[in-house]
């Protein structure tokens, strides 16, 4: 039924006069919209614009449309009444810098002068600034960083909260504080995702910690990785290294009454739930008195653990405890050597037990590492030690090279990188732009690998199924919902239905089979039926056994009534022979 259709099957109300309407049920009030036309040279983009990200692309394109076309759609902007330079009223842009920018570049090339009339929507600022949000984000595509200041910004008058702003655009309490968490990121992780270098997965990931300083030390780091770079698993996991909570090992060492006794205090985490991933209790707040507490008691007892250590190996010189405390987990920092010591740390070849034995055996000094372990317990590092450099040797023998093995030229390398580059880029340039397809803006390539796989298509023979990540912002999956349900609703009736008629057909089958054996003209002498082999006797009679001792039917019409319930057919013959026949080619 059309919408008009629908209106006109509804009873008709009589229309209440305007005085006896109560005030309380009168329609909402909706804001007027006043297009005021203002001078070029009195308009600036305002600081409050939302889109700060890429606000600059395609503006010479922009700027000719315009100055074919004309400017089809107002700017947005609020005046400064304590403006004192412009006495006609200096107009901030908080919606359109594009647009205002594109008549920058116009009045550049002389195309419009000072007398240009901009037509503009002005409002109070805060209300403009909303404007322009809601403009953006019906567009959908604006940054998703644009969109988390801009929710920032609409907070910072202290009139609304989360609950108001999803109420106002149409998105749910926890989309709005997501946002709004997601705004109070490190700079350069804000950057890299207005850029398109990470993705959203990545964003989430990082703002798990509140702490923007660790925030930026974790992306840092993964800047420089040449693998998997900002994975949100890798990044979960950088955090659960330097985050410090109640269930980490250096807390079961230091203790509650220790740390609190220093001054440490606690942090709930109101994102997650305590026995999360990565987490094991209360967050820290005071990360640095742990660490102060946890090397000022490792330094204390490591007196007493490495005196002990030093009956078995008495060439062991002192101790060290790194920065961190911590002497296993990931990542592990060694504490700065002596001067004129190496490390020396044990591997597949040779295990710790035998750096110990042959350190002892040659009498090598050692500066052993104390820290705490895994388990919460002060203990001295077993696979790795500070030696004499000269000495590294009679402590690590080195590994004899593997015969045949012919390492790589930087020649080698450099041709093994550029296939592999090639091999990248020429999948993405066979596989050809995203622009002007609901995809654009909304596809990230993988960091790493060629991004395709080796595939055969069943039609179009060999090629490759080429791996690429697609952003969907959580609006555009919550509009989507229920269509989805719409469509799995018709997929499960498509299911059903095609369900019904491969029962009908099959009934149909069976029923041509039933009337056909029915028919039959001698009866038939043997006849499979859901698996069971029926004989017929010279009596009429029907046995499931060609001898004696079986399972009798006194008729053939007992056997067609028999056969009404079966589900499957097999072979039918008209005499003995012919069974016998099959039966001895099948042997054969």
């Amino acid at each position: 039924m059309s919408t008009k259709a629908a209106a006109a099957s509804k009873p008709r109300t009589p229309k209440a006069e305007p005085e006896q309407l109560p005030p309380s049920m009168g329609p909402a009030p909706i804001a007027e919209t006043v297009v005021q036309l203002i001078r070029y040279p009195l308009l600036d983009r305002a600081p409050e614009n939302v889109r700060q990200t890429r606000a600059s692309e395609d503006i010479d394109e922009l700027a000719d449309d315009i100055a074919a076309h004309g400017l089809l759609q107002s700017l947005i902007g609020y005046q400064d009444p304590g403006q004192k330079i412009f006495p006609q009223g200096f107009t901030w842009i908080v919606g359109g810098g594009r647009r205002l920018a594109a008549l920058a570049l116009l009045h550049t090339r002389g195309i419009i002068d000072d007398d240009y009339r901009v037509p503009v929507v002005v409002r109070p600022m805060e209300e403009a600034v909303e404007l322009s949000l809601s403009e953006n984000l019906a567009r959908r595509d604006m940054s998703p960083v644009d969109e988390f200041i801009a929710f920032e910004r609409l907070m910072r008058p202290g009139t609304t909260d989360a609950a108001g702003l999803a109420k106002r655009f149409g998105f749910t309490e926890r989309y709005v504080k997501q946002r709004l968490r997601l705004a109070q990121l490190a700079p350069e992780i804000l950057e890299a995702l207005a850029e398109r270098k990470i993705g959203m997965d990545a964003a989430l990931a990082y703002v798990a910690c509140s702490d923007v300083t660790l925030q930026a030390q974790v992306f840092r780091e993964q800047e420089k990785s040449t693998w998997d770079k900002h994975a949100p698993a890798r990044i979960r996991a950088a955090y659960s290294t330097a985050q410090l909570h109640t269930g980490s090992a250096l807390f079961k060492f230091v203790g509650a009454d220790t740390y609190e006794a220093d001054g440490g205090e606690y942090e709930d985490d109101l994102f997650g739930a305590a026995d999360a991933p990565y987490g094991g209790g209360r967050k820290l707040a005071s990360g640095p008195i742990l660490l102060a507490a946890a090397e000022r008691m490792a330094k204390f007892q490591g007196v007493r653990l490495i005196t002990a250590r030093r009956e078995e190996y008495p060439s062991i010189e002192e101790f060290l405890v790194p920065s961190g405390i911590r002497i296993d987990g990931y990542p592990w920092k060694a504490p700065k050597p002596p001067k004129g010591y190496v490390l020396v740390s044990s591997d597949y070849a040779v295990k710790p037990e035998q750096m110990w034995a042959n350190a002892k055996a040659s009498d090598v000094s050692i500066f052993a590492i104390v820290g705490v372990n895994g388990q919460g317990e002060l203990a001295v590092k077993e696979d790795g030690f500070f030696v004499p450099k000269a000495d590294v040797e009679k402590v690590k023998p080195a590994r004899p090279a593997h015969q045949g093995y012919q390492p790589e030229t930087p020649e080698q390398r450099a041709a093994r990188q550029r296939a592999y580059d090639v091999e990248k880029y020429a999948l993405r340039l066979a596989l050809g732009s995203f622009a002007d397809t609901p995809y654009e803006g909304r596809v990230f390539w993988p960091q790493y690998g060629p991004q395709g796989e080796a595939f055969m298509h069943p039609e179009r023979g060999g090629g490759w199924a080429v791996n690429v990540r697609i952003w969907v912002s959580d609006a555009d999956v919550a509009a989507k919902r229920i269509e989805a349900e719409q469509k799995v609703d018709e997929l499960k009736a498509d299911e059903l239905r095609r369900q019904k008629e491969a029962e009908q057909a099959k009934e149909r089958a069976l029923d041509a089979k039933r009337t056909e054996i029915a028919a039959m003209d001698p009866q038939p002498a043997v006849l499979v039926a859901d698996g069971e082999t029926w004989f017929r006797w010279e009596d009429g009679s029907y046995a499931d056994r060609p001898e004696s001792d079986g399972q009798y039917l006194d008729s053939f019409d007992e056997l067609t009534q028999l056969l009404a319930g079966v589900e499957t057919f097999g072979e039918v013959f008209p005499t003995i022979a012919d069974y016998e026949a099959l039966a001895g080619e099948v042997e054969a």
